[in-house]
């Protein structure tokens, strides 16, 4: 196992102890915005699939950027590594997105951004900003898919984004297609892992978290069995392309009771000393699962430092590392994270 830094050693020693934490999380997911351009068919929030579809205002909502700015502020002060630019939305509608990025990077914060970057206007800045990790809403790996996992899309848009990821990847040294399987795409993930070859990138695979109507697109049961049959190949070929996967917790999950929930009993939650998540509305949640009950606070009423330190996370901490996992939990956000995290503790 890698040598870990102070930072992470003193996580572990909080979370050993049980103690108040002395640093920030190692990273924070904020949703600068909720609006998007895509209709994802698995999206929680515009799959054209929802039973109920977010109102107009959920929709409009965004972080004001005097909160943004503090809340990076404060992040930093409290030695946190990274920020994670996710939805919500896609984070390139938000209209201070560029100034987000120069402000993290000025602060010694890295950058992750989470997006399908149909939105990049002018490619040149867009890369001038040197986000320092490109997670690639990709789940296709031909224009059929495409356009069925993306409703809204045109099979010509399909060559676009591939010119687009074409050109990313040769100037961003950690770019990753992150592909959400479901009925649409089971049946393409060698191609997928070619895809990722060609452009010399990583590649990520996750099933998808049900929300109420998208069940009707999730794996069937025949694409699961016959996922689970292909593993041997499928790891064969990642490895004989030499292309950085998750596969091996991919297959952990597809192995769980359900083809629409994560093992997350049998791993554990133990973010709480690690993640943290920031919603438009500049409520703070423990982690990406958007249930009420993780509510921490807002930054309208206190600062990150008051709520990260304060009795709430506290309670979550030791409720959910203590095993009362919540509505939720078995579609956990986190679960590499967890699954890694666990080797570590």
């Amino acid at each position: 196992m890698a040598r870990l830094s102070p930072q992470q050693t003193q996580r572990l020693s909080d979370f050993r102890t049980n103690a108040a934490p002395l640093l920030g999380p190692e990273s924070v997911g904020i949703v600068p915005t909720n609006a998007c351009n895509l209709n994802c068919i698995t999206c929680w929030s515009y799959s054209p699939l929802l039973n109920v579809r977010p109102n107009t205002q959920w929709k409009r909502k965004q972080l004001d950027w005097p909160v943004l700015r503090q809340l990076l502020d404060d992040l930093a002060a409290l030695q946190t590594q990274r920020i994670i630019l996710t939805g919500g939305g896609d984070p390139l509608v938000y209209p201070q997105f560029d100034e987000t990025v120069r402000h993290a990077k000025n602060l010694g914060l890295k950058v992750t951004l989470i997006s399908n970057l149909t939105l990049i206007k002018d490619l040149d800045t867009f890369l001038s900003l040197g986000i320092d990790t490109i997670q690639a809403n990709f789940s296709a790996a031909d224009a059929q898919s495409y356009v069925a996992f993306h409703p809204n899309r045109k099979a010509s848009d399909y060559e676009h984004f591939l010119h687009k990821i074409q050109k990313i990847a040769a100037c961003t040294p950690d770019l990753k297609l992150v592909c959400v399987i479901c009925q649409t795409n089971a049946h393409l993930l060698a191609q997928m892992l070619e895809l990722a070859a060609s452009f010399g990138t990583k590649i990520q695979f996750k099933l998808m978290s049900i929300g109420d109507g998208t069940e009707q697109v999730a794996i069937t049961p025949t694409q699961h069995t016959q996922l689970l049959e292909q593993e041997t190949a499928v790891l064969a070929l990642a490895e004989r392309l030499g292309v950085q996967t998750n596969l091996t917790f991919f297959y952990q999950q597809l192995r769980g009771e359900s083809a629409t929930s994560f093992p997350i009993e049998a791993i554990g939650c133990f973010v709480g000393y690690w993640y943290s998540r920031v919603w438009a509305d500049g409520s703070v949640h423990f982690c990406c699962n958007p249930e009420s009950s993780l509510a921490v606070g807002s930054l309208h009423e206190n600062s990150f430092l008051e709520l990260w330190q304060g009795e709430k996370y506290a309670e979550l901490r030791q409720k959910l590392h203590g095993g009362q996992l919540v509505n939720g939990c078995d579609r956990c956000g986190k679960f590499d994270l967890n699954c890694k995290l666990q080797k570590q503790i």
